[in-house]
């Protein structure tokens, strides 16, 4: 053994699970401390198994576990190695799996040795009977030929990536290169040209990993895939099920099967037909259950117009687990609305304190649902404390280091809305304790958890209330909240879903009126205002209020073209190839008006949001008002500091069906000065009219 490097380990205080003198030795001499207890001080924990005594609270640790062999290579490579190739685990993705590469560059190569060896695998330079598979760039040579004489398997190296990005291995045959060569090598032969023994890898690829965050992972973490104990118990708890606790469902799944492991897709199916479900292969009329993971896909779209009853396979797994139907009850049970990771959770860290149980293990979830990094664990470069209740030594520590403490309502209703929310000392979200935080927030989503209200024979609430998640007692819902339009009679308007109603926007006057005849002459109708229009014409992007307010609402927004040409072929063409389009004030305004639009048909990006304004914003209030509730939301005008406090900071604090924010600028600042001093956050009215350009709110650069 080399002598140890003096710095090597200086910034490690170990745990060793069973007493090593020697290796202890090893890790002082290179500047490491030896710690007697895992928590709060030790940072790595040290065990060649599983068998000693604190396993458990180094598995609740969250702590990273390495095997003595990386205390070794550590000192032979003169560097710190990553945990992962080390790893205790013994459910990674290549455990007892010994892989061989040719035909590939050495820079390829040296790639999928990193990701190998993250993974559990074992990776040789040389082709031997010890090898399970062999990786080629091109189905030729001498190593290929070996391999099939001696029927070791060959695929392509989409086989290592696909099989950490489904984290499981993938089927060999999908995997094997198109050509293949009947290979005339003997046995004898391959015993005389490779070694039985396994060639080690180079330090240098040591260095180099893939990490899982440098591999091009799906935005979308499953939430099956952080509740694999209960998936196990999915089985055995069937079997204790009513027989006909699913008789007459008939679901469909989208977006799951090509994307789980099969044995995991395979329980479920086995699960279901025990309890007298059905699973469909096709989406059609007699589906009565649709099971999806996001609100992109036009399935998602249909089964919402055809009112089935829309959950995620994280539902299903919750009511075979519990033995019992029940509509959907927290975020998780919802499909997210977008693909993409809200922005800054894969950066951030949590813990939490408080919850026990199945409530600890939900919250987890959904943190890591979200993309971010949960330990078990506080330390100062947590980014967020979830906490249950203002106690316990988590709770003071985070307060001294100055660590935000949120609720997991703030965690579920990112789930459900797709954005973030500001979570500041002022901020409902930082309120500790509150009731039914782990329930969806209705407001959010009620245009899924209405299809669950009417005519549910599987559960006994009604469309006003909803089932309490632990006690399973109804609770009234808060006003607004119920799927009701409180729309004034006077101003709702029977619209006819089969015209096309046009507004227009940006032209002169003379085009406007050439372009509205043209209209009328193809039996369209024309909008009497942005609330409701089918289609805006203008001629570029511009920042009125009724592009503004269209961008929420309308579903098309198109060139003067599509009328001219429309009028020209005595019918209404297609849309799509008329959709607006003007690069150079997407690149002025920052953002791509297919995506805006996208977004917004999806979820509106105000939809539970109350703005309190004050007068001397521009656009002034009343034309605001319309932009704000195009795009979903309420607003409040606020005139005086009485008002402001009255009503801004009352609904802040205790509205608990929206979130409250105040808008405003420096010539009001009068009105909010003493607010400010309290803590409550004010925002300048770009974070409207940037967001609802872009459908993104973005709270951290709209402060006033």
């Amino acid at each position: 053994m080399s002598e140890t490097n003096k710095t090597l380990f200086k910034d490690i205080k170990f745990y060793l699970a069973e007493e090593n003198s020697k290796l202890s030795q090893i890790l002082k001499d290179g500047g490491a401390q030896k710690e007697f207890y895992i928590v709060p001080v030790a940072n790595l924990i040290i065990a060649d198994n599983v068998h000693f005594q604190n396993y458990e609270q180094a598995k609740e640790s969250n702590l990273p576990i390495v095997t003595s062999g990386w205390v070794h290579m550590c000192v032979k490579c003169d560097v710190l190695l990553p945990y992962a190739a080390f790893s205790l685990k013994k459910d990674q993705i290549f455990a007892n799996t010994v892989i061989c590469a040719s035909q590939m560059p050495s820079e390829d190569r040296n790639a999928l040795l990193g990701m190998v060896l993250f993974h559990g695998g074992k990776f040789v330079n040389t082709l031997s009977s010890v090898c399970t598979h062999l990786i080629v760039g091109q189905p030729k040579g001498k190593k290929y030929e070996a391999a099939l004489q001696n029927k070791i398997n060959v695929v392509t190296p989409d086989w290592i990536k696909d099989s950490i990005l489904k984290e499981t291995q993938q089927l060999v045959k999908e995997y094997e290169p198109l050509v293949k060569v009947v290979s005339k090598i003997s046995q004898e032969n391959i015993k005389q040209t490779t070694p039985n023994m396994i060639s080690t890898a180079t330090s240098s690829a040591f260095m180099t990993p893939v990490t899982p965050g440098q591999i091009a992972t799906d935005a979308l973490s499953l939430p099956t895939n952080q509740n694999k104990e209960n998936i196990e118990m999915i089985s055995a708890s069937t079997n204790q099920c009513p027989p006909d606790l699913l008789k007459g469902f008939k679901i469909y799944f989208c977006d799951y099967e090509d994307r789980l492991p099969a044995n995991t897709f395979n329980i479920w199916r086995t699960a279901i037909t025990k309890v007298s479900g059905v699973i469909k292969d096709t989406y059609g009329p007699d589906v009565t259950h649709v099971l999806c993971l996001h609100q992109q896909s036009p399935i998602f779209k249909k089964a919402l117009e055809d009112k089935k009853r829309i959950a995620t396979a994280y539902w299903l797994n919750d009511v075979l687990v519990a033995k019992k139907v029940f509509p959907p009850k927290t975020p998780l049970h919802l499909p997210v609305p977008f693909t993409d990771t809200i922005a800054g959770m894969k950066s951030s860290t949590f813990t939490v304190t408080g919850y026990e149980n199945k409530d600890r293990n939900l919250v987890k979830h959904m943190i890591n649902f979200l993309g971010a990094q949960y330990t078990g664990y506080l330390s100062k470069n947590h980014s967020y404390l979830v906490c249950k209740k203002r106690e316990g030594a988590k709770y003071k520590t985070a307060l001294e280091w100055g660590i935000p403490v949120v609720n997991a309502k703030w965690l579920g209703d990112m789930i459900q809305t797709g954005q973030s929310f500001p979570c500041k000392l002022k901020s409902k979200y930082a309120k500790v304790g509150i009731a039914d935080e782990l329930l969806i927030n209705r407001t959010f989503s009620k245009y899924i958890t209405e299809l669950w209200d009417s005519n549910t024979s599987e559960q006994s609430e009604s469309a006003n209330g909803t089932i309490d998640a632990t006690s399973g007692e109804k609770r009234k819902l808060p006003e607004g909240e119920d799927g009701t339009d409180n729309t004034p009679k006077e101003k709702q308007r029977k619209l006819n879903p089969n015209v096309k109603r046009v507004l227009f926007t940006g032209l002169t006057g003379t085009t406007v009126h050439r372009l509205r005849q043209n209209v009328v002459k193809l039996k369209g109708e024309l909008a009497r205002g942005v609330n409701d229009c089918t289609h805006l014409v203008a001629p570029k992007i511009t920042r009125t209020v009724k592009f503004l307010s269209a961008v929420s609402i309308c579903k098309f927004l198109v060139a003067p073209a599509w009328v001219d040409d429309s009028f020209e072929a005595k019918s209404f063409l297609d849309e799509s190839t008329y959709t607006l389009i003007d690069p150079e004030s997407e690149d002025l305004f920052g953002f791509k008006l297919k995506r805006s639009l996208q977004r917004a048909q999806t979820r509106q990006v105000c939809k539970g949001l109350h703005f309190h304004v004050t007068p001397a914003i521009l656009p002034a209030p009343n034309a605001m008002r319309e932009i704000i509730e195009c795009a979903g939301g309420k607003m409040t005008e606020v005139k005086t500091v009485d008002e402001l406090v009255n009503v801004f900071v009352h609904n802040a604090q205790n509205d608990p069906s929206y979130n409250s924010y105040l808008v405003s600028c420096g010539d009001d600042k009068n009105l909010w000065a003493d607010i400010v001093k309290d803590g409550y956050d004010i925002y300048n009215v770009e974070l409207i009219l940037s967001g609802v350009m872009k459908q993104e709110l973005e709270w951290n650069l709209h402060h006033l």
